[in-house]
């Protein structure tokens, strides 16, 4: 083997080990962006049980409600038509398209307006 190639086996080593620091650093992001979207998804479903109004915003045929998008160019808040919002396809769209069981089953018991079960109070993964 000559030192050129030699050269050039230690620079791609290098190469690859960076890669993989950048693939676990983007892992850990990932992590804990989806343990941030399981806590938002909790702390939405008891948003719902203590005002109960809003579970209108679950509605899928929404009745008047939902028509318009929540507009958040408004600065007063009574402008911003929040309350008149649907949150159904976003459910949706969470209980389909993540591979976490936990987000999934949150998702799906929040629009059935089901209680969640009792283990699940925040998401942690095990890695």
């Amino acid at each position: 083997m000559t030192t050129q190639n030699l050269a050039l086996i230690q620079k791609q080593q290098q190469q690859d080990k960076i890669q993989d620091q950048e693939n676990q650093q983007q892992q850990k992001k990932i992590i804990s962006f989806n343990e941030f979207i399981g806590t938002v998804l909790v702390f939405t479903k008891q948003v719902l049980i203590k005002y109960p109004k809003l579970t209108r915003m679950l509605d899928e045929e929404n009745y008047g409600f939902g028509l318009d998008m929540y507009n958040d160019k408004q600065e007063d808040p009574q402008a911003t038509n929040a309350i008149n919002t649907t949150i159904h396809q976003e459910l949706i769209n969470i209980s389909k398209n993540t591979d976490i069981v936990d987000m999934q089953l949150i998702a799906v018991k929040i629009l059935k307006q089901e209680p969640l079960p009792n283990q699940i109070s925040t998401l942690k993964n095990d890695t």
